[in-house]
């Protein structure tokens, strides 16, 4: 994707393309992007260590759990074999939880609905 970007922009590959604020527009290195994930996962207090590669591990997981298919996905992160997509996504044990009890949307705007309603009686309330 980047790639199609960076010709759509008509930039040479000598140009950077996120260039650092810090640095006069310089090219950001990999390390410091690396140093700089890692430094806001610790201060996020995540226990492992965290990495610019992540992030496709998350977006394929996300975009399956918006309901894409793995073959989209698969798609969208330029894999040749639907296996290595497969090592991308992990399963999100509370959407699995809401699949397998069935779980769905009606039953969320159900709860929020009467939570609407609890909140709208107590505000009644106060300003009665």
């Amino acid at each position: 994707v980047w790639q199609a970007k960076r010709t759509e922009l008509k930039m040479s590959g000598r140009q950077p393309f996120f260039g650092g604020i810090r640095n006069g527009g310089k090219r950001t290195s990999p390390r410091t992007v690396q140093a700089m994930m890692s430094t806001l996962g610790k201060q996020a207090g995540l226990d492992r260590r965290v990495h610019p590669h992540m992030l496709r591990h998350t977006y394929a997981t996300r975009a399956l759990d918006s309901g894409l298919t793995i073959r989209e996905v698969q798609t969208l992160l330029g894999h040749s074999d639907v296996s290595t997509t497969m090592i991308y996504t992990h399963v999100n044990p509370e959407a699995l939880r809401r699949k397998i009890q069935g779980d769905d949307r009606a039953d969320q705007i159900a709860e929020l609905q009467a939570q609407l309603a609890q909140l709208q009686a107590q505000l009644d309330a106060l300003t009665a």
